[in-house]
């Protein structure tokens, strides 16, 4: 990965004031933790890929209160995780554009947890700096460029590698086992029963009718934009028309409220009858919608990660990003990861588009139709 003079810049100042903490870490040891925080402002797929560390957690330190540290963009997406015994706000800090005081104020919430163990899932130098200034005396995270500057314990971020193991890593440096751990969400009753109400309103969907959840938007959160990830609309609304054809049922075209063009471009070209849903739905109603669906297909977005995070089987079409590190972590014969490789690719999203890409070089919709019917048959 090439890295630009700022890239460097802020590197070498992390490495430089960071070597006193490097020092005085060489011979630390860690004691098993009662007041533990995952710090992971952002973003909603990022957040979903840092739910496999909770659940190791939880599972090697069953006593132990497990908090997370999130922004209000991501927050549903640990809302309602029964790992979780509280949320911990951490505004604009981490997920863009913030204030000194925005940073003051998470370094107050972060000291009055008294917690004596912080995981930093968090690139951010500033991230970083968070739970050594608020006090906290067992600080292990992620290191990458130096960045990790005050971290009691540094995990590399070498190579190119998912997400989800990535942060997993700083699990295994505490000597937690990892094995079997996948991401994970979890709707509540009330979800439930909004969606079912969604499904019946929208759809006339009985349950035992295949159902085909499909989201043709994403490419925005509040640490980027780039929209060149979505798949053309031509290609999903072929997709869609082949599933109903093939296997009968319901299908409902998933976005937000600035989505409506786009999903109405898209049921203009199914040959069936597809609602779109582009209201503000919360997240957990579209987790509950996702546990009921037969297929869900979508782009590299937090949607879809949603999906895999509930059980549901998922066609992810990749583009400018790379699989190797957003793919879906789900199961065995979970879900499927398209992608045609792109030469000299900058690790994903660093960079935006490769110049001269488009989806004239992409997946095609007869790739994603064979990569339904395999998941549909198993």
């Amino acid at each position: 990965m090439s890295l630009s003079i700022t890239d460097w810049l802020v590197g070498g100042i992390c490495r430089v004031a960071g070597l006193p903490f490097r020092l005085a870490s060489r011979e630390a040891k860690l004691d098993p933790p009662e007041r533990l925080l995952i710090l992971k402002p952002c973003c909603i797929g990022d957040v979903l890929m840092a739910t496999p560390v909770a659940a190791a957690l939880d599972r090697a330190y069953p006593g132990t209160r497990i908090d997370w540290a999130v922004g209000s963009w991501s927050l549903p997406m640990v809302a309602s995780n029964p790992r979780l015994e509280r949320i911990v706000n951490t505004e604009q800090v981490g997920s863009g554009p913030h204030s000194w005081g925005q940073v003051r104020r998470l370094i107050d919430r972060v000291r009055a947890g008294r917690y004596d163990t912080c995981l930093v899932l968090d690139r951010s130098p500033i991230v970083a700096l968070v739970p050594w200034l608020a006090g906290v005396p067992q600080r292990i995270g992620l290191d990458s460029a130096g960045r990790g500057l005050c971290h009691h314990i540094r995990v590399p971020v070498r190579g190119v590698r998912h997400e989800a193991e990535i942060y997993l890593d700083v699990a295994r440096a505490m000597g937690v086992n990892t094995s079997g751990v996948r991401t994970e969400f979890y709707p509540t009753d009330g979800d439930r029963a909004a969606a079912d109400k969604l499904l019946e309103r929208e759809l006339g969907w009985e349950e035992g009718e295949p159902l085909f959840l499909v989201h043709p938007a994403g490419g925005r959160n509040p640490g980027a934009r780039m929209v060149s990830k979505r798949w053309p609309p031509e290609r999903y609304a072929l997709l869609c028309t082949r599933l109903l054809k093939e296997y009968g049922g319901k299908a409902l075209l998933l976005g937000g409220p600035q989505d409506k063009v786009l999903l109405d471009a898209v049921r203009g070209l199914i040959a069936f009858k597809v609602p779109a849903l582009t209201g503000d739905v919360e997240w957990g109603v579209w987790g509950a919608l996702l546990e009921r669906a037969t297929l869900c297909v979508g782009n590299d977005t937090g949607a879809t990660h949603l999906a895999v995070a509930v059980g549901c089987k998922a066609v992810f079409v990749f583009g400018p990003t790379d699989p190797r590190r957003y793919g879906p972590y789900a199961r065995p014969g979970q879900a499927a990861a398209l992608w045609h490789p792109i030469p000299d690719m900058v690790h994903g999203v660093d960079k935006g588009a490769p110049p001269g890409w488009s989806w004239e070089e992409g997946v095609t919709a007869d790739e994603a139709w064979f990569a339904a019917q395999n998941l549909l048959a198993a």
